[in-house]
């Protein structure tokens, strides 16, 4: 499909954790960039949970997490790697067929050099072109 209307695309397929994702990171890299995503990021992401403990003190909780990002020479589609989940993101989407078919591949990668136990979620989200 030429000029799909979809501007940004991507899936999220949450496994379960692995504690030491970042020991199979090199491995993953490499053959990603054998599979057209050479450029490489590691990335820290900080999260914060706050609860409210009472009116006047609420109980905030810092986490960092790390995520590793391999993207595609252009930068218009890659992976983002968790510790629990793998995202395919692109802004070339074409068709379903292909873009599925890229998400498995990644899927597939991870889960023959980590051995995952099980997929837990897949979320999918599209975003149309905004034209003014």
């Amino acid at each position: 499909m030429t000029l799909a209307p979809v501007f940004y695309t991507l899936a999220q397929v949450q496994f379960n954790p692995i504690a030491q994702m970042s020991d199979y990171v090199a491995h993953l890299q490499e053959r990603l960039r054998r599979s057209g995503f050479p450029d490489f990021r590691a990335e820290n992401q900080f999260e914060l949970t706050i609860r409210r403990l009472d009116e006047l003190q609420p109980d905030v909780q810092p986490q960092q997490h790390m995520r590793w990002s391999f993207t595609n020479a252009q930068r218009t589609e890659g992976y983002l790697l968790l510790s629990n989940a793998l995202v395919f993101h692109t802004t070339t989407y074409d068709t379903f067929a292909d873009f599925l078919q890229k998400t498995i591949s990644g899927l597939k990668l991870v889960h023959e050099i980590v051995e995952l136990a099980y997929v837990e979620r897949i979320g999918l989200r599209y975003l149309d072109a905004v034209v003014r």
